[in-house]
């Protein structure tokens, strides 16, 4: 009976302690599913940061611009670098000034050309100094070396961010992960956005000479009125030929020119019987017969045959 119990002992701790495991690996999957809830906010803000180069879309001939480098979301903002490349055919670097970001400075540590068609910029921020909010970076000054019609890219490259997260008294680097745009100028007059439709000419009235009457209108639906003929300039002396409009005396109208009728194919109608005209053909009457003159007849019959039987006799 001991050894049973002793057994049945070891039996309820090994449960106890499976239990115990199992409700340990539940709590361990749980702190990992609230750590990375708790992580993706953080990596989706830093994934909203946006570096994009903000340039006019037109520039005029020998006319110098600024260019600005945008930044927007940055936060814990330090330090940072990034090369810009450019057509120097069209455009020249003059220069490039310090930048600012939520009204504070970001002073330009130092600009170089690379090469004719890129430069390197780059920015810091004194000691273990922050910055968050939106701004710009840095200014770029250019001119314009290109002719109408041309256009250069201006894009950046191998971009650099970095901030401070600070924890315990030390600061850490850490680089921020941002998205970052370029931009296209081109040399032209700049077009104004919405232009007017173009309105439609007013049909030009011709000029009349001195002396000279307007052409009458023609007028439609006129009755009683023969359709004018141009009747061609003659030189003087010169009779017009038999085919021209004849003058009429004063106050006599023109007859008009009847217009022959169309002659139209008669539909042929149902085939009837004709009626003839004339006195209709009178209808026989009768006369009565005289009363009695049939029995007076079949009595006179009777009486032969009576007769001429008695002489056989």
């Amino acid at each position: 009976m001991g050894e049973r119990g002793k057994s049945s002992g070891r039996i309820t701790k090994l449960s106890m302690t499976r239990a115990g495991m199992s409700v340990l690996l539940v709590l361990i999957v749980i702190a990992l599913a609230l750590t990375s809830l708790a992580v993706t906010p953080v990596m989706a803000q830093e994934a909203e940061v946006t570096v994009t180069v903000n340039a006019p879309e037109y520039v005029e001939e020998k006319e110098t611009f600024d260019v600005t480098i945008d930044v927007e979301g940055i936060t814990d903002f330090n330090n940072g670098m990034f090369d810009l490349i450019f057509d120097h055919k069209v455009v020249k670097v003059d220069d490039v000034t310090d930048g600012s970001i939520d009204d504070t400075e970001i002073p330009i540590a130092m600009w170089a050309p690379m090469d004719s068609d890129t430069i390197k910029v780059m920015l810091e921020l004194s000691g273990t100094t922050t910055v968050s909010g939106s701004g710009y970076l840095a200014k770029i000054s250019f001119k314009v070396k290109g002719k109408d019609g041309d256009k250069s890219a201006l894009e950046l490259s191998n971009g650099e961010l970095v901030k401070y997260v600070f924890e315990d008294d030390r600061a850490t680097p850490e680089a921020i992960e941002a998205n970052w745009n370029s931009a296209v100028v081109k040399v032209g007059i700049v077009e104004e956005e919405g232009e007017e439709e173009e309105e439609e000419e007013p049909t030009p009235t011709p000029t009349l000479a001195p002396g000279e009457t307007p052409a009458p209108t023609p007028e439609t639906n006129l009755t009683e009125t023969p359709t004018p003929t141009s009747t061609p300039t003659l030189a003087p002396g010169e009779t017009p030929a038999p085919t021209q409009t004849p003058t009429l005396a004063p106050g006599k109208t023109p007859k008009r020119k009847a217009t022959p009728a169309v002659k139209t194919t008669p539909t042929p109608k149902s085939t009837a019987t004709p009626t003839t005209k004339g006195k209709p053909t009178p209808t026989p009457t009768p006369k009565p017969a005289v009363p009695g003159f049939g029995a007076v007849l079949a009595i006179a019959v009777i009486s032969a045959i009576a007769y001429i039987l008695r002489r056989r006799k």
